[in-house]
């Protein structure tokens, strides 16, 4: 199944074959749940993995190696939330040694980002190697968790002026909930509420969830925004000010809001894309690289044209810069339409298809540059689609008919080119390629519309094909699901 998306090789496979495993974000979610299988029964012994493993994941080891006594961002290895983040994720690694039910201990090793020294007359005992290394002397935990919010709930008094809140802080507004008749439930469910009062600090939520309201009704005086639009930012979970240029920008298309009402998803996203490109740069920087770089890509382009003006609010679109978005479109739609990583690749880096290897090394290597396109841009760009069908929905100016864009959103992230695909992947297969193959073999009578019935049609169709009443040629894809469902 992974060759299969991937368009080349898996070297997943291909070591697991060898009796070692590895596992990171950076791979399929078919390589992964074969990775966790095939060390949960133990038919492969060693697994390299980073820490995201350790994060969740219930597979215990006999022998856990940590390379490194200091983990995670270099920029923070030396703040006290980036220590504790990285004793954290080293004690909840060590904390995967032992197969409960099996042994009554378990081994972990740390190995040292730099050599220890030692008087050699005085030995190497435990209590020198705990005073070098302070983490050894704690517990299994979890990185402690914090709440960017709870400084900002604790300054909302009456007494404080509106002008001494940043724009972040303002931003929040919409996250916080402040409808003319909103309460204080919204605040009082936030952490940061939460934790301000368990630290005993004098908060009275009703008086700040009116400093909300306050800061709500100003903002949007401010700027002229439609009265739905705190709403339609809290839906959309994006920020208010981002939801007002979202609108914004839909409001400078030459296409009638009627133009949403289609039922091709392809041209769905064309919209899509006419409004994202009106967006200013500091709404969209968060799919572009941090530098330009000698990959070249769509994405490099765009941020080498915008310049200095990389958090701008107000600019001038630069020539260029429509054909860019273009180009972006096109390699959202071939993820969408079902090609492999593989053929993603030739567009996205420019290369011949013959050059496009499977190794995970680098991060400028062709699959691991997709894998971050696809978990970035793609993230990034389907919470954007998911508030623009708020605010079509909100703004009720086109009757509620908006076509298949309800589904733009969920397709985009998950890589589904129209509602069969999408309801397959939902309730047939949850793996993009299979659910492609599967809508094409097995395509939805227009006559069944209700949610709940596709289910119930996909569910039996699904029974059928896995009995072998449907004998038809059939793609790698849906004879690995066949294989999968029946081990």
């Amino acid at each position: 199944m992974a060759n299969a998306e991937l368009g080349v090789p898996s070297m997943v496979g291909e070591l697991l074959q060898r009796g070692v495993g590895v596992h990171s974000s950076a791979m399929l979610d078919a390589e992964q749940a074969a990775v966790e299988r095939s060390f949960g029964n133990r038919s492969i012994r060693i697994l390299f993995a980073t820490p995201t493993l350790a994060q969740g994941l219930n597979l215990p080891a006999d022998v856990v190696v940590v390379a490194g006594s200091s983990l995670g961002d270099y920029r923070k290895a030396d703040t006290l939330r980036g220590v504790r983040s990285s004793d954290a994720t080293i004690l909840n690694a060590f904390g995967r040694a032992g197969r409960a039910m099996v042994a009554n201990h378990g081994l972990a090793v740390l190995v040292s980002d730099t050599p220890f020294f030692g008087p050699l007359h005085e030995g190497v005992g435990v209590n020198s190697v705990v005073q070098r290394y302070s983490l050894l002397s704690g517990s299994d935990r979890c990185v402690q968790v914090t709440s960017p919010i709870e400084s900002f709930i604790e300054r909302l008094s009456p007494d404080e002026p509106l002008d001494a809140y940043s724009l972040e802080e303002l931003e929040l507004v919409a996250q916080l909930g402040q409808e003319r008749d909103q309460d204080d439930s919204v605040l009082s469910y936030t952490f940061g509420a939460y934790l301000a009062q368990r630290q005993q600090r004098e908060l009275s939520l009703e008086a700040a969830a009116g400093r909300v309201r306050d800061i709500g009704v100003r903002l949007v005086e401010q700027y002229s925004m439609p009265e739905w639009m705190p709403s339609a930012a809290m839906k959309g979970g994006i920020d208010l000010l981002t939801c007002w240029r979202l609108w914004r920008s839909l409001n400078q298309l030459n296409n009638p809001l009627e133009a949403f009402a289609t039922n091709d998803l392809k041209d769905c996203l064309s919209l899509f894309i006419k409004v994202m490109e009106r967006m200013p740069p500091k709404d969209i920087r968060k799919i572009l690289p941090d530098n330009v770089r000698a990959m070249n890509t769509v994405l490099d382009r765009m941020l080498e044209l915008i310049g200095r003006d990389e958090y701008a609010v107000e600019w001038t679109i630069p020539d260029g810069w429509s054909e860019l978005w273009s180009e972006l479109a096109i390699l959202i739609w071939k993820y969408m339409s079902g090609s492999t990583y593989a053929d993603m690749a030739t567009l996205f880096l420019s290369m011949e298809s013959e050059n496009i290897h499977g190794r995970r090394s680098q991060g400028q290597a062709p699959i691991p540059a997709i894998f971050s396109f696809v978990g970035r841009v793609l993230h990034h760009l389907s919470i954007y689609a998911g508030a623009l069908l708020v605010i079509l929905e909100e703004s009720n100016f086109i009757d509620d008919q908006i076509g298949e864009m309800p589904l733009l959103p969920l397709c985009i992230r998950n890589g589904c080119f129209n509602r069969d695909s999408w309801d397959w992947f939902k309730y047939g297969y949850r793996n993009r390629m299979a659910a492609h193959e599967f809508a094409l073999k097995f395509p939805i009578p227009e006559a069944i519309r209700d949610d709940s019935d596709i289910k119930r049609w996909i569910k039996v169709r699904r029974k059928e094909w896995l009995r072998g009443d449907v004998v038809e040629t059939e793609a790698d894809a849906l004879k690995s699901v066949r294989l999968i469902i029946k081990s």
